[in-house]
């Protein structure tokens, strides 16, 4: 197994350029900076690492399984943004997704049940 050494200073924009390894690590600090962002409540910030890391995710990659988990961690953080901004649909969808390729999600089910009850509350008052 190769070793994975990368500088913070390497671009993201790159990022396709990098073995799975360097990928794999890049992705996680987009996840965790997203994270840190939610949790300081700024969700426009957090969505936008979210979804930049959701678009970098390689089709195919060595490791599927891993970046499978990777992916239903970025699109429930997503959703969850979405919800918390006041974009049900997105976030109902959002969720939904990650149901369509790990059916038996009970974090995405959650997610997508509490972005149609605040949606549901937000129309009936």
């Amino acid at each position: 197994m190769k070793s994975c050494k990368i500088s913070i200073l390497e671009p993201f924009t790159k990022l396709f350029q990098f073995p799975v390894c360097y990928r794999l690590i890049l992705l996680n600090k987009l996840l965790e900076d997203g994270n840190t962002l939610y949790r300081k409540n700024r969700f426009d910030d957090a969505a936008h690492r979210y979804q930049y890391a959701i678009k970098r995710i390689p089709p195919g990659a060595g490791d599927a399984a891993t970046f499978e988990q990777l992916k239903v961690h970025l699109f429930l953080n997503l959703s969850r943004c979405k919800r918390k901004q006041g974009h049900f649909d997105e976030a109902v969808k959002l969720a939904s997704d990650v149901l369509q390729f790990r059916p038996q999600s009970l974090e995405a089910m959650q997610a997508r049940a509490r972005a149609y009850r605040y949606g549901i509350k937000i129309l009936v008052s």
